[in-house]
């Protein structure tokens, strides 16, 4: 029973990050037809092929190393996955069509600041890192959860730098690795 309900876990995950590329790609013509800003990262790139790998990863290692399945802790892990769901989309939804997988910004208006926003930077971030670590424990896939997790934790404090960067409007220098103010 165990094993059905974490399958089923993963491709409501893989359906969700499916769901959100549609999303977002939806949001990026729209914001594109705003004269958003889209930054052209490659760490876009790096993010897309790790959650990839991430989600590929966590059921090939419960399939293949027989992992066991712990009640309790299944059971957090979805208590935990579910947070982070309805922590995802409030983030989602607040925004509306400024929200992407992409780092878009805006000129002329201001950084949100209601909803999720009023407690947190980048809830939807946060959302993200439970999940790097909550999905592969629903079948204690340890490994996927303590490297695939930390690896894709690290990733995603990366892509923060240049959002951040972004939303200050600012640009972050490639080359230098550093923040540069724009002129007026």
């Amino acid at each position: 029973m165990g094993l059905v309900i974490f399958y089923a876990v993963v491709a409501i995950e893989a359906l969700e990050r499916l769901f959100e590329v549609v999303l977002s790609k939806r949001n990026h013509k729209r914001l594109t037809a705003r004269v958003g800003i889209v930054l052209e990262h490659p760490i876009h790139w790096v993010v897309v092929f790790s959650h990839i790998i991430w989600l590929a990863a966590v059921p090939l290692e419960v399939f293949f190393f027989n992992r066991i399945f712990n009640p309790v802790l299944a059971s957090i892990c979805l208590a935990i996955l579910v947070f982070a769901m309805a922590l995802r989309y409030w983030a989602v939804t607040t925004l509306g069509d400024r929200w992407n997988i992409r780092i878009i910004t805006l000129p002329g208006e201001k950084r949100i600041t209601n909803g999720p926003y009023r407690w947190f930077r980048h809830p939807n971030y946060i959302a993200v890192f439970a999940e790097h670590f909550a999905l592969p424990l629903l079948h204690s896939a340890w490994f996927s959860a303590f490297v695939l997790g930390t690896i894709g934790s690290l990733i995603i404090l990366a892509k923060i730098k240049y959002e951040d960067a972004a939303l200050s409007n600012q640009q972050f220098d490639v080359k230098t690795e550093t923040i540069v103010a724009n002129e007026p």
